[in-house]
């Protein structure tokens, strides 16, 4: 979005991080590439003949993708559909090679044989999708993983702010929502307001250069 009504970074104050979420580099049940290596080596072969689905234009989806072409230097082109149902049911009809899901999009077509993982997205394994490697660990570099956290008004004042901090982060810890979490694929974050500033900042720095390289626009 080249004009927003506000200033993502100056309009917001973090407050914590709640969870974080890895995306996985899926391919149909079907396809003969067991490693993102041997995807990668087969995409580029094929040059412009491949597609990869998305959740829609911008979606993480979608910028995982367009930056997954940029470090493994492959030209798979881009299908939109309008959300996680549509692309993992038009996944499983064989109308896309490859795409970026999350646990939980992904976890019923897994089960039920239509599509198969071949890594995660975090930059190291995670134990939140045991015994997947990391795209990264054949993609140098690569990290894509969709985090949810919690800002107020720039304008909240500290004794507030800090009170909301500390019982979200709390929360988020506690056995119950840990396990509601995990059992989703999910990772429980908590985090204070710097750390999620810091959060906020790197990922402008990441993203940003991917869209404009992609030329991404909503």
């Amino acid at each position: 979005m080249r004009k927003l009504p506000y200033d993502p970074r100056k309009d917001f104050r973090p407050l914590s991080a709640v969870v974080r979420v890895p995306l996985i580099l899926a391919v149909p049940a079907d396809s003969p590439h067991k490693t993102v290596r041997e995807f990668v080596e087969w995409a580029r072969k094929e040059g412009d003949k491949l597609n990869y689905g998305s959740t829609g234009i911008g979606g993480s989806s979608h910028l995982a993708s367009e930056y997954f072409n940029q470090l493994a230097g492959t030209k798979i082109q881009h299908i939109p559909y309008a959300g996680g149902g549509p692309l993992v049911t038009g996944f499983a009809g064989g109308q896309v090679h490859m795409a970026f899901v999350t646990g939980l999009d992904g976890a019923a077509m897994v089960q039920a044989g239509k599509i198969r993982y071949l890594a995660v997205a975090s930059p190291k394994r995670t134990d939140v999708l045991p015994g997947l490697p990391a795209i990264a660990e054949d993609v140098p570099g690569f990290r894509a993983v969709v985090w949810f956290g919690v800002l107020g008004p720039s304008s909240m004042p500290d004794a507030i702010a800090n009170k909301v901090s500390n019982a979200i982060a709390a929360a988020v810890q506690t056995p119950a929502v840990h396990k509601l979490f995990v059992d989703r694929n999910v990772e429980p974050y908590g985090s204070t307001p710097q750390e999620l500033q810091r959060l906020i900042d790197s990922e402008i720095e990441q993203w940003g250069p991917v869209i404009k390289k992609a030329n991404i626009t909503v």
